[in-house]
């Protein structure tokens, strides 16, 4: 058996002696720490990665490339190509090109009579060459590379260290000899004029009892600060089919942002090994993902060079043919977004971005087809915009729900404040609608949006009259068959002299699952939360929870829920993913966190008939002062009552099924108004005995044409409604 071996390439950072005490993350959480990966990278080379380094294996050569914590103007790593191996002035080259074998997070390159070998870890690989036979002749076993690297070497004790004045770089550890019976040697290292030659002395090798280890000094390696700022700009959708989750982010490798996903379960699990979604020579950002069910796969988009570019990953970690240019010089493009396709009639996601020039900022979108393969087709673009202000940072309900309508929406920017503008799309991007969401003449920016394909809750961020401080807001938009309907903002997070800023939404059934950061008074930190708040209304059902609320400040906030993976679904559960930074010492991780859309558990159990409208009881939580018993859609100002029971019960009048038993609760009279809608305020008392307790709803409105006849009345469906 081959000896245990040690190091020889890690990750260096100078900055490694500034790490420091670590806040626990929110009970909850999980963090997204990515594994030892190896993987295939296009369709010649291998890809392998740890904690805080990538490398690549070409058929004939490899390179390593550090996390370095900054971002370069190109990749700043160390590639090695094998030259020679001699024992006298002749050097034996090998001629033949290696075979290259892939095993248990190894890399093996089979040269004839000995291997080159690397063993991926967690603090870098470990570089080491197994002799079966020996080079002919006598004297020193000298082993030599090209170097190729844009970083400055310099001797490092027994090793040298390739690194940039800007960060860190790469550490080569000495080089020690080990024969078949465990006898060792110290070799020798050298470099210069871009070879790197490794040594063992001839009368060591001489006597060596084969096979024979070349391999860089045990323990030379160096460790790195974890996550160094290279994991940033997260984003999440699902897949229904599969059950999982794709986490999408940039990483920086060798001075060079990168995109890479990762596949989590529904707890937040990693499913697989990591996946390298887009790697050239230049930075990317704004990764941005939707799911296309049709093809259990997602569509990733990002920005790169001022344009939009776009690959496809199906669930089974498939990684697309190649990546597609959805924009193509002319204007700035950037900030995408993604909605993807929850019906299983299309395989079309559709991605929104700015557009921009000097004078001109536009919202444009374009539908993207993934197929079966995981490649991804482009359709025509088309602009969404409308009024001749500047229009930015446009947003997308994640999935078009059964009917295939998306809302988007974006900030529209005036001279002295910007407003809140949507339109409603089919899949072919023709717009529906175009409106207001705002006009209040503050400044509203930063919007988020969520629905069902007909309802949507849209978020947003409000500038308080402090100065650089913002309330969080909501409000429904409903598609009639015609033109959207716009109701009344509601506050989410508005406390007074809070900064509440970057609000995201998820659609989780009855309710909005809301997320925020908010800026912590007299620091550089920024923590996290959520809320749910109701369809209907926008009003907020609970006491705000918990996302992050560390020592650690949270950025790059963004969620999914499991609505999202298909067209229908009953789990209300919500994953949220960001950006955890230690602002003391540059330290960054991804971190992801569960949660659930609390509404009431809401049953409708029919019965309704003529002007009788819709009944709802979302939000029936213990503790919620706002919660009402909701009248929607019946008879404009019309008397009404609500029957509120203990009890069910199934009475047939006319068309009309009464669902709730009179005799074992109340009658509680009300009044239509003008809109049709009426409401019985009830707040949930805070108790936490009626957690499970059940109670049924049915309103009874005299209309012009009543359906039942014999009281001469309409009614609205029932529910049952259980206090959460």
């Amino acid at each position: 058996m081959r000896p245990c071996l040690a190091g020889a390439i890690a990750a260096f950072s100078v900055l490694s002696s500034a790490i420091g005490a670590q806040d626990s993350p929110t009970p909850g959480t999980s963090r997204l720490a990515l594994p030892i990966t190896l993987g295939a990278d296009g369709p010649r080379d291998l890809r392998g990665s740890g904690p805080d380094y990538e490398v690549v294996f070409e058929p004939a050569a490899m390179e390593f490339l550090p996390a370095l914590g900054v971002t370069l103007d190109a990749p700043h790593g160390l590639r090695l190509e094998f030259l020679s191996a001699r024992r006298s002035a002749v050097e034996h080259r090998f001629g033949a090109a290696p075979v290259r074998v892939t095993e248990p997070e190894r890399v093996r390159y089979r040269r004839g009579p000995f291997d080159e070998i690397y063993d991926l870890r967690e603090d870098g690989i470990a570089q080491s060459f197994e002799f079966r036979a020996l080079p002919p002749g006598g004297g020193d076993l000298v082993v030599r590379f090209r170097v190729t690297t844009p970083l400055v070497a310099a001797r490092d004790g027994d090793g040298l260290l390739f690194s940039t004045p800007e960060a860190g770089g790469v550490h080569v550890g000495g080089v020690t000899g080990i024969d078949a019976h465990g006898v060792r040697v110290a070799g020798s290292i050298e470099y210069a004029n871009g070879l790197l030659a490794l040594t063992l002395p001839g009368e060591f090798v001489e006597d060596a009892a084969l096979p024979l280890i070349l391999d860089p000094l045990i323990g030379s390696t160096t460790q790195v600060p974890n996550g160094l700022f290279d994991q940033q700009d997260t984003d999440i959708t699902f897949d229904r089919t599969n059950d999982m989750y794709l986490v999408v982010f940039t990483r920086e490798v060798a001075g060079v942002q990168q995109i890479r996903g990762q596949r989590i379960d529904t707890s937040g699990a990693m499913i697989g090994s990591t996946l390298f979604i887009e790697s050239t020579s230049t930075d990317k950002y704004e990764p941005r993902a939707g799911n296309v069910h049709l093809r259990e796969g997602f569509v990733v988009c990002w920005q790169e060079n001022g344009d939009i570019r776009a690959r496809g990953v199906l669930a089974d970690g498939t990684i697309g043919p190649n990546s597609v240019a959805v924009t193509s010089g002319g204007d700035f493009d950037f900030a995408p977004d993604v909605g993807g396709e929850g019906a299983t009639s299309s395989d079309d996601a559709i991605v929104v971005w700015q557009s921009s020039t000097l004078t001109t900022d536009d919202v444009h979108s374009a539908t993207l087809a993934l197929t079966e393969l995981g490649q991804v087709l482009v359709g025509i673009p088309r602009d969404l915009s409308f009024g001749f202000q500047r229009n930015r940072a446009p947003s997308i309900s994640q999935t078009g729900g059964a009917s295939g309508r998306w809302l988007v929406t974006w900030q529209r920017v005036f001279p002295t404040h910007s407003d809140i503008v949507a339109v409603i799309l089919d899949r072919s991007l023709n717009i529906l609608d175009n409106f207001g969401i705002t006009g209040d003449l503050v400044t509203d920016d930063n919007p988020a949006c969520d629905g069902d394909g007909t309802n949507w809750v849209v978020a947003w961020q409000q500038e308080e009259l402090s100065p650089g401080k913002h309330d969080i807001l909501c409000v429904p938009v409903r598609w009639n068959g015609a033109v959207a309907t716009v109701g009344t903002p509601e506050p989410v997070a508005d406390l007074i002299f809070e900064d509440e800023h970057d609000p995201v939404v998820g659609w989780a059934g009855d309710t909005a699952v809301i997320g925020w950061l908010d800026h912590v008074f007299l620091s550089n930190r920024d923590n996290a939360y959520y809320a749910t708040a109701t369809f209907d209304d926008c009003l907020v059902c609970e006491t705000q929870g918990e996302v992050d609320v560390t020592l650690r400040s949270s950025a790059y906030l963004a969620i999914a829920t499991q609505r999202h993976g298909a067209q229908i679904g009953s789990d209300d559960h919500a994953m949220f993913v960001w950006t955890s930074q230690d602002t003391s010492t540059s330290d960054g991780e991804t971190l992801v966190q569960r949660v659930r859309g609390l509404d009431g558990d809401v049953t409708d159990l029919g019965g309704g008939c003529g002007a009788g409208g819709t009944a709802s009881g979302d939000c029936a939580i213990i503790g919620n002062a706002t919660f009402g018993h909701r009248l929607t859609g019946a008879a404009t100002t019309a008397t009404c009552a609500l029957l509120l029971s203990l009890d069910q019960l199934e009475e047939a009048c006319g068309p009309c099924q009464l669902m709730v038993d009179p005799f074992v609760g109340w009658t509680l009279p009300s009044f239509t108004g003008s809109t049709g809608n009426a409401i019985v305020t009830m707040p949930m008392p805070t108790d936490p005995a009626l957690a499970g307790f059940r109670f049924y709803d049915q309103w009874l409105v005299a209309s012009p044409s009543p359906q039942c006849t014999a009281i001469g009345l309409d009614f609205s469906n029932g529910i049952s409604v259980r206090i959460q």
